[in-house]
């Protein structure tokens, strides 16, 4: 993309513009490394103020280990919210995953106020991924949802996150909008996208 610019737009030689092809691949791994550092500064943040910022029908759920075996499944983790504590002689929990839940402050799709629920911070350690965790927590906050009466849980993706995309599909989670969001003046768009999901017939666990 970047070479095409440099070529047509500002009528560099073709062997500079395609010579600018490197310098395109790692301005956009660091853009993406970049925007997973300010991600996890942020969930950082988070943790250090559930209290203040995750209270009422608000909520910030993590997994932790429970059984160090050697091949784990999802029974051998535990998912808890921000006010579970654990015993003082126990060893402190070992987190790998995190889901969030807020009140999405602008809902434009016909529904009243704070009737729908904004999903963030999904994450799961590299080392625990592909063992049922991500589907765990997406169902206790679903669950969450449904018993604070949210009407439905919204949150976005981006197209950098296809297993994360396709589990919201599989958890009935449908398209609203996909947009394009512009970096560096527009010469890296990166697809975003909008997903949605209607609480009706979730069952509490």
């Amino acid at each position: 993309m970047l070479a095409a610019v440099l070529f047509i737009v500002l009528d560099l030689p073709l062997f500079l513009a395609i010579a600018s092809a490197p310098t395109s691949f790692f301005a956009i791994y660091l853009i993406i490394y970049m925007g997973h550092w300010i991600k996890t500064i942020k969930a950082h943040n988070d943790l250090n103020n559930i209290d203040a910022l995750y209270s009422g029908r608000k909520a910030f759920f993590v997994a932790e280990v429970i059984n160090d075996a050697a091949s784990h499944s999802s029974d051998d983790f535990m998912f808890a919210n921000s006010n579970y504590e654990f015993p003082l002689d126990s060893p402190p929990p070992e987190i790998v995953g995190t889901i969030a839940l807020n009140i999405k402050s602008d809902p434009d799709m016909g529904d009243p106020p704070t009737s729908v629920a904004w999903l963030r911070r999904m994450a799961v350690k590299p080392k625990y991924r592909e063992k049922g965790i991500g589907s765990r927590l997406i169902d206790v906050a679903l669950s969450h949802c449904k018993s604070k009466e949210f009407q439905a849980v919204e949150l976005i993706t981006s197209q950098y996150h296809d297993s994360a995309r396709n589990l919201y599909y599989r958890k009935g989670f449908k398209m609203k909008k996909s947009y394009k969001k512009n970096l560096l003046f527009g010469s890296f768009p990166i697809e975003m996208y909008r997903l949605r999901k209607d609480l009706k017939e979730v069952s509490s666990l």
